[in-house]
C-alpha cells in the first residue's frame, strides 16, 4: 500500500476508532489470500458485504408458503459468508467456518450494517444442521472480532402468537413454546443513534400470511437494550424491510403496499377487494418509501413513485439513493436517485379508471446497458464518502457474475460503475462502509396519560390534525408537467365530517384443526371531526386503515385544479389505503390526513444529509 494511503488509513482507523484492523494477528487468522486475485482497486475504507450463492438478496417480497411443518417457511435463503475488504486490500472471511458461542457454524448470512459509532457490524445469518436454519441477528465486535447472537437466543421467546409451523418432519404435532421458538425471521437489522443500543429489525415474529396470498408477514421492529422482548413499530400485513436510520434521525424503510382495502362502490364503506364485486378504488400493489420516529409514534413519507422503490438510504447530498425492480422481471436490480419527500403516486386514493397526472419531477437511474450494449443489473446501493455509492453490479469480464462497484452520485445516468471486487463463485453484494456516522439524538416519547383496555389490548390515541393542511403543496412531484399544482391537493374546508378507522385482522393458526383463520375487516372506531380535527382513543395493536366520509357518509373524494399538458386533473378519494397503521399501546399516533402527500414532512424538513462523524483530510 502506498506510504500516503496508508498514512491516511492510519489516521481513519486512530479517528474513528477502527483501531483492530492494526493487528496483524487479527488480519492473518481472517484473511482469505486466494480471494485477493479477484480484489480490482482498494479503498480507504474498509468495506463489510456479503458474498451468497444466489440472487436472493435482490428480493424483497417473501415466498409463497403455508409452511406448516418443521422448520416453517423459511425465506431469502441461499449459502454465503460476511466478508469485509481492508484498505491494505486484504479479504477478511468474518462468519465462514467460525465457530459461535453454542458451538454452531452459520451457513448463510444478509443484509449486514454498522454500528452509529463504527465499532460493530450487525448481520442476519442462517446456522447450520440439526439447526432449524432460519434467520436470527448477530453482531460482531470490530475490537475482537468476536460474534454472537442478538436475537434467537436462549431468553428469545420468539413470535407473539402461534404460527402456521405446527408438525415434525414425522406429523407429530409441536409443542406451542417450540413453534413460537422456531417458526419466525429476523433479517435487516440496524443499531439506533441511542444510549440503549436499540436495535431495529425486520422480522415475521407476526405471524400473518396477508389477504389473496400465503406469504409470511414482516414488520418492523424495536427491541431495547435489557428489555425481554421487541416490539413492533409498524403493522403490514405484507412486508416492511430494510430499516436505516437517516442523519436527521427518522427511521427510513421500505414499504410493500398490497392492501385488498378499497372503497366500496356506493362509497359508503371500506371492504375487502373481490373478483365479483365492483369498487370506487384499486387494492394497491407497489413499494414505497416511509419513515418511523426511532419511538414509533411518527409515520409518514419519503418516497411514493409510480413504480416500485426499496432499500432506500441518504446521500451525502440530501438526495436518496434506492433499488427499483427492472422492466424484464420483479427482481430490483436497477438503482436510482430521487429527491425528499417525493410525492409521485398513491393509488389506494384514486377512483377506479382516473389516469395519473404527469409530474415535472422524475427519478434518474444508472445506464441499463453498458458501451457494449450488454445488460447491467446494478442493485443494493448504500452511501461512501465524497458523495459516491456502494453498490454491486454484474460484471461483464465475468459472465453471469455480480461484483462490489463504486460510483459518484452527480451524473448516474451517464456513468457506469467500476468494479472493485468480484469471486466468480459468489453473487457479492450488500456492501457498507465501516465509518461512524452523525445521526440526530432521540428525544423522548411522549405518553398518553390515559390508557384503558379494549378487548384486552390497551388503548393508544390517534391525533389527526389539520385535515385542509396544504404545507406539503410544495413537495417534490406535486407541480404537473405544465408548471401549475398541486397535484395532490387537501381537501375543501368542511368536506370530511368524520374518520372511521377500520382494522384488518390478522391471520390466526391456533385453531385445533384448521391451519389458517383467516382475519376479517370489521370497524373500530369512529371519530367526528370538528375544526378540521379529530382524535379519540383506539384498540392498540391491530393493522388498520383509516377513511374520511363527508355530510352525506360517503367517503370523501375532491378534485385538483392543477392540469397537465394533457388536460387531465388529479381525482382523490379520502382514503389512506396504501398502508397498514399500528396505534401503540399508551402511545400517541399522528396523522395529519387521509389523503395523499399529508402524513409527511414539510419541504424544509426534509434533510437527510449522509454525514460521517470523521474529519476527512
Amino acid at each position: 500500500m502506498p506510504r500516503r494511503v496508508a498514512g491516511f488509513f492510519l489516521l481513519v482507523a486512530f479517528a474513528s476508532g477502527i483501531y483492530w484492523l492494526l493487528i496483524p494477528k487479527q488480519i492473518l487468522l481472517l484473511e482469505n489470500i486466494e480471494l485477493k486475485t479477484y480484489l480490482k482497486r482498494t479503498l480507504p475504507f474498509p468495506i463489510v458485504f456479503t458474498s451468497r450463492s444466489n440472487l436472493t438478496a435482490f428480493d424483497a417480497i417473501p415466498p409463497e408458503g403455508l409452511g406448516v411443518d418443521f422448520p416453517g417457511q423459511g425465506m431469502f435463503q441461499s449459502i454465503g459468508r460476511l466478508r469485509m475488504l481492508t484498505p491494505a486490500g486484504k479479504v477478511l472471511e468474518l462468519t465462514w467456518n467460525r465457530k459461535l458461542p453454542d458451538g454452531g457454524t452459520l451457513i448463510d448470512v444478509l443484509s449486514p450494517s454498522i454500528s452509529p459509532d463504527g465499532t460493530r457490524i450487525l448481520f442476519a445469518g442462517r446456522k447450520a444442521l440439526p439447526d432449524h436454519g432460519r434467520f436470527r441477528i448477530y453482531e460482531i465486535n470490530l475490537s475482537d472480532f468476536s460474534l454472537r447472537p442478538l436475537t434467537g437466543h436462549d431468553a428469545d421467546l420468539g413470535c407473539f402468537r402461534l404460527p402456521p409451523m405446527r408438525f415434525d418432519a414425522k406429523g407429530v404435532l409441536l409443542p406451542d413454546a417450540l413453534r413460537l421458538k422456531i417458526d419466525f425471521d429476523d433479517i435487516d437489522p440496524i443499531e439506533l443513534a441511542d444510549e440503549n443500543q436499540t436495535l431495529v429489525f425486520s422480522s415475521s415474529r407476526e405471524p400473518d400470511l396477508g389477504r389473496d396470498h400465503s406469504r409470511r408477514s414482516l414488520q418492523i421492529w424495536r427491541w431495547e437494550k435489557n428489555n425481554s422482548a421487541p416490539l413492533p413499530m409498524s403493522a403490514n400485513r405484507n412486508a416492511d424491510r430494510y430499516p436505516w436510520q437517516l442523519s436527521s434521525n427518522l427511521i427510513s424503510f421500505s414499504l410493500w403496499s398490497r392492501n385488498r382495502e378499497v372503497v366500496s362502490s356506493e362509497r359508503d364503506n371500506i371492504q375487502y377487494h373481490s373478483s365479483t364485486t365492483s369498487s370506487s378504488s384499486e387494492p394497491t400493489n407497489q413499494w414505497m418509501t416511509m419513515f418511523l420516529h426511532p419511538q414509533g409514534e411518527q409515520f409518514g413519507l419519503l418516497a411514493k413513485a409510480s413504480f416500485s422503490m426499496v432499500r432506500t438510504r441518504a446521500l451525502e447530498d440530501g438526495r436518496l439513493v434506492f433499488m427499483a425492480s427492472s422492466k424484464e422481471t420483479p427482481s430490483f436490480t436497477r438503482v436510482g436517485i430521487c429527491l425528499g419527500g417525493w410525492v409521485g403516486d398513491s393509488p389506494s386514493a384514486r377512483p377506479v379508471n382516473v389516469p395519473g397526472v404527469s409530474s415535472d419531477t422524475t427519478a434518474i437511474f444508472f445506464p441499463d446497458k453498458d458501451q457494449n450494449g450488454n445488460t447491467l443489473d446494478i442493485t443494493t446501493p448504500t452511501p461512501y464518502p465524497n458523495n459516491q455509492i456502494l453498490l454491486a453490479m454484474s460484471n461483464q469480464e465475468s459472465a453471469g457474475s455480480i461484483g462490489l462497484a463504486l460510483a459518484g452520485a452527480k451524473d448516474i445516468d451517464k456513468d457506469i460503475p467500476q468494479i472493485i471486487f468480484d469471486d466468480p463463485e459468489f453473487v457479492d453484494a450488500e456492501p457498507v462502509v465501516v465509518l461512524p456516522r452523525k445521526i440526530k439524538p432521540t428525544g423522548k416519547t411522549s405518553k398518553v396519560e390515559k390508557t384503558e383496555f379494549l378487548g384486552g389490548q390497551k388503548e393508544g390515541l390517534i391525533l389527526a390534525t389539520a385535515l385542509n393542511y396544504s404545507a406539503m403543496a410544495s413537495l417534490p412531484g406535486q407541480i404537473t408537467d405544465s408548471g401549475v399544482g398541486p397535484i395532490f391537493n387537501p381537501p375543501p374546508q368542511g368536506l370530511i365530517q368524520e374518520l372511521r378507522i377500520f382494522a384488518s385482522e390478522r391471520d390466526r393458526f391456533d385453531h385445533p384443526e384448521i391451519p389458517r383463520v383467516q382475519g376479517k375487516l370489521h370497524l373500530l372506531s369512529t371519530f367526528k371531526v370538528k375544526s378540521e380535527t379529530a382524535s379519540g382513543l383506539v384498540s392498540s395493536g391491530q393493522p388498520t386503515v383509516l377513511a374520511g366520509f363527508d355530510a352525506q357518509g360517503k367517503v370523501a373524494q375532491w378534485k385538483s385544479d392543477a392540469k397537465d399538458y394533457q388536460g387531465r386533473q388529479n381525482s382523490t378519494l379520502g382514503f389512506a389505503g396504501d398502508h397498514y397503521s399500528l396505534i401503540g399501546a399508551g402511545k400517541k399516533h399522528f396523522c395529519v390526513g387521509c389523503h395523499p402527500g399529508h402524513s409527511g414532512l414539510t419541504p424544509g424538513e426534509h434533510k437527510h444529509h449522509e454525514v460521517w462523524n470523521y474529519k476527512f483530510k
